[in-house]
This record gives structure tokens, C-alpha cells and sequence, in this order.
């Protein structure tokens, strides 16, 4: 069976392996694979990337300036554009915003079903098992 190829983007090396992490954890079935990316320093180059990887879906942190000193240059964007211009190549794709900052990102954003706080990760963990989790609705998106 193929696997569903999910491209992470996030500046922080950390926050990609606790993604990762997730799941490795929920993904009994071994149905997904991660493939993270670290932003660029254009969004053009970005969309190129995540073209690249022919994904079944995004994911993007919403700050991916908030810890330049790991990568070195500025980012002039953030997740929530990288996100509205994939869309705008290809329109209904799942795409995901995932951020500690909600309120700003939800705020950001012409659809605010796509924005999921960072804590979701763990949140689903503590879930009824009944409950759709976070990848079940990758998946099915």
C-alpha cells in the first residue's frame, strides 16, 4: 500500500522530530511519512520545494522567523502565506497551519479550519479513543 507523504515545514529542528514523533505514535498502520522541510529564504523557492516533494498534504508552522539563528537568514514569510499560495495552485489540497500562536494565525487566514495549536499533538494523546485525532484527519482530507 502507498504511503501518504506529508511535508512538515518548520525552522526548528525540535519541533519537526515532535511531529515526527506523532506519528510514529499514531500511525499504527504505518500508512504516512514525514519529509521535513526548513523554509527558504523566498517563498517562490519554498513552493518549489514543496512542489518537489509531491505531497499528499502540508503542514507549516505559522512563525517561520521565529528562530533565524538556526537557519542563518530571514524568512519573509510565514506559514499561513506559504499555505494561501500552495492554494492558489492547488485549490482544496490539505494543507495545515500548525502554531502556538492561534489567534494570529486563525486571524491570518481566509479559512480558519486549517489553523491547529502545536498542543494538538499532545492534546490527542488524552483523547477518548472514539475521537477523530489530528492525522486521522489528515488522512481523510
Amino acid at each position: 500500500m502507498a504511503k501518504y507523504k506529508l511535508v512538515y515545514i518548520d525552522e526548528q529542528q525540535e519541533d519537526a522530530d515532535e511531529f515526527k514523533d506523532f506519528i510514529e505514535m499514531k500511525d499504527s498502520e504505518s500508512l504516512f511519512e514525514v519529509k521535513h522541510l526548513l523554509p527558504t529564504q523566498t517563498l517562490e523557492e519554498m513552493l518549489i520545494k514543496v512542489f518537489e516533494e509531491t505531497p499528499d498534504a502540508v503542514i507549516s508552522d505559522f512563525q517561520l522567523n521565529e528562530h533565524i539563528k538556526e537557519l542563518g537568514y530571514n524568512v519573509p514569510y510565514n506559514g499561513m502565506e506559504l499555505v494561501t499560495d500552495f492554494l492558489k495552485i492547488r485549490n482544496s489540497f490539505p494543507c495545515f497551519v500548525m502554531t502556538s500562536f492561534a489567534t494570529q494565525a486563525a486571524t491570518a487566514s481566509e479559512d480558519v479550519n486549517i489553523v491547529y495549536i502545536k498542543g494538538v499533538l499532545k492534546a490527542d494523546n488524552k483523547k477518548d479513543p472514539k475521537d477523530i485525532n489530528f492525522l486521522e484527519r489528515i488522512r481523510i482530507q
